[in-house]
């Protein structure tokens, strides 16, 4: 049909482009209707600040009082992670036996299936061996967790002493009541104000004293609602009523029939009371407003979790009016603060990204004004980029894909790509005006002339991204959305090449001055490809020599750091003492060293603060344990503010105190691990402490400790679990219950603590990096002892890396694969273009240049090479081949018309250094914003693609007539000529 709306026959692939220069009414209706739906697509994607990245882990408690540890691990650990490993989904078990008492922690594996469904059975494989544990075990414990970040964090603060605390926690509830009717909230947690909460402490060892076969307090629990008849306890962040009217009613609760048949009511069993605490189990500090002093108050949280299919900032607004609603039935002196927002991190970061990306297509059309030296093709290239844009936010709403930081940074990434296309094509237009040619005529007609050339281009760099969809697990889903948008953009940029390109051509170029031919060719380019040409093996030669000189310099001083820290206005400081007046004193003088950069803090005593960012883990309550959440105005703030913090941190012989920033990527906790495994737990506690010396004596590493108790610190004695499973009463007088499971100090003859991984023990030996350090750094200098450690290792016992190395080995891994994949698919392409196995090897001889270049960018800018750093190396081969594709075409086309070799190389070095020149400096300049802005995630791929890009270009032009020359006049690889056609098919 097409076809018969033009007089002449066209050569292939013109009809879309000659279509967009005969109807150009029609194609500037398709051009506003493209912008307009890009700019609907835009709008109406979800947004957040970093993907949605759902893990899953159970964790489950299993008391057995009075028993020591080789007893609860022989007939509680083993069976329970008997059960819990049978799930194919499960990745790690990890166990911590004390003196009567177990913790597992069992963890989704990565390339396993849903969070929800992976919880629910390991709840139900817990309920399911709960029955044939030995007498006396339990209740169990299980607390689900499926990963979610709180997309909000709330502090209801009031008056300090007991009326205010039950104001504050009433406050609280009813709050999250409204809250939790807004939509797009998918739950809401709270954690109370007061230490006047219910205890109902429950010490197994009275059952024992009681001389009961079971524990009947199981019975009025499973009765209750609150177990199941395994005897597993669900913990629940969030309790709901319990049946009872008040405390007293819950202490007369019959159980049955005591040993000499008098009846057994709970408070015999268990301690029911106010807990006298130590106050406030919350406070949020600030300063006032009025006098400027610091003040703290008790408080009460609620983290409220978004639903993932609702984008943060409609989910704030929503949350935002349920909350204005609310606020006026507080009571008087009680407010809400708001202390971590998602929605203020999601849009700092997308405005912070938007304007690096409209500061990036500004400074690509300033290259393309130069570049080209004139306003038409510059004028064409700008009007390509927003309807290309617009094209790729069509293509990824289609898919799916969200706005946040990996997604608009994979736009700016993309940014130097989808103006290769318009460029080569725009270029190749140009060239046919200049000549002479009509410029409706050029505009269709140089697009064409290029559009195998083209293609080949696109999909190069499609398969240099696209098999980074293989990458599996948590790494798989954060970086999930660069192969998908870049390959958007990739297609929209081909399209737009082949339609809209004519068109701004057609219409821009009409003006343009026809110079007779190439009037002014470059001289020096044209002497200087000759001579290259004629000194080929000696300039092959010094380019090999200074790439092994520059490769080996950057290679010595390069630093390592997989995933990055997380610019962020918070950070915290984890507490893990002893005793809880010493969590408390030492929450105090943290908070005394950190306030002055802050704006805020949140003190969480006795627990941890609710997962408000997706690589913390969530732990259960428990005696000893604090963490503060320290709010600054900005990250600038927290930059400057965390080196000095982490230096004036209290240390204790007794105690840990960790500063920790917000870390991208999976929780891995400690970043430096080293893990001993073998039969023998008594070996095992020698060899940790040996392996705990060679961190301890590098002068790296901060806080070295070990899960076994080594060391006299508060992981020497366990502590009671505390679980708030319920509410009793109505209205003011509603108080939360929680159960509290003694688990009694042993004597020594109890056996000291041990932990087990994956079923056999093993202990793990955990560190931070010093101030200013990696954490590679702190291992490469305990390395020399751990290898001479792992050396004399008796047999059966094996030491291996966790932490941070452990993600980076697994990461590497995929990442290898992923670029062999592409590496191979590029190859194919070139066969198929070039109809040969040989060309594509001077193809590849370009590629160590550019990561060369990438090496040295990243030395100069003393950024950690990592993954991004990897990602960004990896891509630049599809780039690199993408740019000789254009070179190797010409030269292919100037043998076809009968040129000697020299000749064609001189020419399409020339004919083609413009559009290569253009748009690699388009790409580099484009990611400059990003590298400025991006912080510490993209920086290390920016300045890869930076220096890779630019390197490899020099030498492009260097390089290529050389090895061409080589080829075909010395080594005979490459035939030349119209006899070489039939040749090159055979080949």
């Amino acid at each position: 049909m097409l076809s018969g709306m033009f007089r002449e026959p066209l050569p292939p692939g013109a009809r879309l482009p000659r279509l967009f220069t005969e109807r150009r009414g029609l194609a500037w209706a398709l051009f506003a209707l493209c912008l307009a739906v890009g700019a609907w697509s835009f709008l109406d994607m979800p947004h957040r600040k970093n993907p949605a990245i759902r893990a899953g882990i159970a964790i489950v408690v299993a008391p057995w009082a009075g028993h020591p540890v080789a007893e609860v691990e022989a007939s509680v650990a083993v069976p329970i992670e008997a059960a819990l490993a049978s799930d194919p989904d499960v990745g790690v078990i990890r166990t911590y036996v004390r003196p009567g008492l177990a913790i597992f922690e069992a963890e989704l594996d990565e390339h396993g299936g849903p969070a929800p469904p992976f919880l629910a059975r390991m709840r139900d494989r817990v309920a399911g061996v709960a029955p044939g544990l030995p007498p006396g075990v339990g209740p169990l414990f299980v607390a689900l967790d499926g990963g979610e970040a709180a997309s909000l964090l709330l502090a209801v603060v009031g008056p300090e002493g007991p009326e205010g605390a039950r104001a504050i926690d009433g406050a609280a509830r009813g709050l999250a009541a409204a809250v939790a009717r807004a939509p797009g909230v998918s739950r809401v947690e709270r954690n109370g104000a007061s230490g006047e909460q219910l205890l109902l402490e429950i010490d197994p060892q009275r059952r024992i004293d009681l001389g009961l076969p079971e524990p009947a307090i199981r019975d009025l629990l499973v009765e209750r609602g609150l177990a199941a008849p395994g005897g597993v306890v669900e913990y629940r962040a969030e309790p709901g009523p319990l049946p009872f009217r008040d405390a007293e009613e819950l202490a007369n609760a019959p159980l049955g029939l005591g040993p000499f048949g008098t009846p057994l009511l709970v408070r015999d069993l268990a301690d029911l009371r106010a807990d006298p605490g130590l106050g406030p189990r919350q406070l949020l500090g600030r300063r006032d407003p009025a006098s400027g002093a610091w003040v703290r108050t008790p408080a009460a949280t609620l983290a409220v979790y978004r639903d993932p299919s609702v984008g943060a900032g409609s989910f704030r607004r929503a949350v935002g009016e349920a909350l204005a609603a609310a606020s006026p039935g507080l009571p008087p002196g009680v407010t809400a603060r708001i202390v971590t927002d998602e929605a203020r991190e999601v849009g700092g970061a997308l405005r912070l990204f938007s304007f690096s990306l409209l500061e990036a297509v500004l400074l690509v059309v300033a290259v393309a004004l130069i570049g080209f030296r004139g306003w038409r093709s510059a004028a064409v290239l700008a009007l390509s980029i927003p309807v290309t844009l617009a094209l790729t936010f069509v293509l990824m709403r289609l898919v799916g894909v969200d706005l946040q930081q990996v997604s608009i940074g994979a736009l700016i990434l993309a940014l130097g790509l989808l103006v290769d296309d318009p460029v080569v094509a725009a270029d190749a237009a140009q060239r046919r005006v200049e000549q002479g040619e009509p410029a409706r005529e050029a505009a269709w007609r140089g697009p064409v002339e290029l559009s195998r050339a083209i293609l080949y281009a696109t999909l190069t760099n499609v398969v240099a991204y696209l098999p980074l969809l293989v990458v599996q697990g948590l790494l798989g889903r954060f970086i999930w959305a660069i192969p998908v948008v870049v390959t958007a953009s990739l297609v929209a940029s081909r399209f737009v090449s082949m339609s809209f390109v004519p068109l701004f051509a057609s219409h821009f170029g009409a003006g343009a001055r026809a110079r007779g031919g190439a009037a002014h060719p470059p001289e020096r380019l044209d002497a200087a490809v000759r001579s290259i040409v004629a000194r080929r093996w000696a300039v092959l030669g010094v380019v090999t020599l200074l790439l092994a000189a520059a490769g080996g310099w950057a290679l010595l001083g390069l630093r390592s750091q997989f995933f990055p820290r997380d610019p962020s206005r918070h950070f915290f400081v984890d507490i893990v003492a002893p005793t809880d007046a010493r969590m408390r004193e030492l929450a105090d003088e943290v908070e005394g060293q950190v306030r002055k950069d802050a704006v805020a803090t949140l003190s969480f005593l006795g627990r941890a603060a609710p997962r408000f960012w997706f690589s913390m883990f969530r732990e259960l309550p428990r005696p000893g344990r604090a963490q503060v959440v320290v709010e600054a105005e900005s990250t600038a703030v927290v930059d400057r503010a965390v080196v000095p913090a982490r230096q004036a941190l209290p240390a204790e012989p007794d105690a840990f105190v960790d500063l920790r920033e917000l870390e991208i990527g999976k929780p891995v906790g400690p970043p430096v691990q080293v893990r001993i495994a073998g039969p023998d737990p008594a070996r095992l506690r020698e060899l940790g402490a040996r392996a705990a010396a060679a961190l301890q004596a590098t002068g790296r590493a901060v806080g070295v400790r070990d899960d076994w108790g080594i060391r006299d610190g508060p992981d020497r004695e366990p502590g009671p679990v505390e679980l708030t499973v319920g509410t009793i009463g109505e209205g003011a007088e509603t108080r939360d219950l929680t159960l509290r499971l003694v688990a009694p100090r042993e004597a020594a003859e109890a056996g000291l603590p041990l932990a087990r991984r994956d079923g056999e023990p093993a202990v793990t030996v955990a560190a931070f990096a010093a101030p200013g350090l990696y954490p590679s750094e702190v291992l490469a200098a305990a390395r020399p002892a751990l290898d001479a450690l792992e050396a004399a290792l008796p047999a059966g016992y094996r030491l291996e890396y966790g932490g941070e190395a452990e993600e980076q080995a697994k990461g590497y891994r995929q990442l290898v694969w992923a670029l062999i994949v592409s590496v191979l698919l590029i190859a194919l392409a070139l066969a198929v273009q070039f109809r040969s196995v040989r060309k594509p090897l001077l193809v590849f001889a370009t590629i160590p240049f550019g990561v060369v270049g990438a090496f040295v960018a990243l030395r100069l800018a003393n950024a950690p090479f990592g993954f991004m750093a990897f990602l960004g190396i990896a891509s630049l081969i599809g780039v690199i081949v993408s740019h000789l594709i254009v070179l190797f075409d010409r030269i292919e086309a100037l043998e076809r018309e009968g040129r000697e070799l020299e000749p064609a190389l001189v020419e399409a070095v020339r004919s083609r250094a413009r559009p290569v020149v253009v748009t690699v400096a388009a790409t580099v300049i484009a990611l400059v914003p990003l590298a400025r802005r991006g912080g510490p995630l993209w920086e290390p791929l920016c300045y890869a693609q930076m220096g890779g890009l630019t390197l490899a270009t020099i030498v492009t032009f260097v390089l290529v007539p050389a090895l061409y020359a080589v080829a075909v006049r010395d080594l005979r690889l490459v035939p030349w000529g119209p006899a070489a056609t039939p040749r090159r098919a055979r080949d």
